[in-house]
């Protein structure tokens, strides 16, 4: 998988307090880029013993690979490994 990195440091955990990042996705054998935001965590509305609670629930921003179909559609077709995913900011 290919992970993600920050100024050519992979990053396995976001720093404390960050709501979520700005990234880019480059296409290695063509150099196309894809840029977009993600989210952390989201709320979720989740039933304790019958009453409704929200609760934050982290995203799959670890797999992520952007909600563009056809970036989603090339990385199915050729793999993880032809792509570069690059946070550029963590916001906070």
């Amino acid at each position: 998988m290919s992970d993600w990195s920050l100024n050519g440091v992979t990053v396995d955990e976001p720093p404390e307090k960050a709501v979520g990042f700005i990234y880019r996705i480059t296409r290695l054998d063509t150099g196309r880029k894809y840029i977009g935001k993600k989210l952390l965590q989201f709320r979720r509305t989740k039933q304790v013993k019958g009453v409704k609670k929200k609760v934050l629930v982290e995203s799959d921003w670890k797999t992520y690979y952007g909600s563009n179909q056809t970036v989603k559609d090339e990385v199915a077709a050729l793999g993880e490994d032809k792509f570069k995913r690059e946070i550029i900011k963590f916001c906070f």
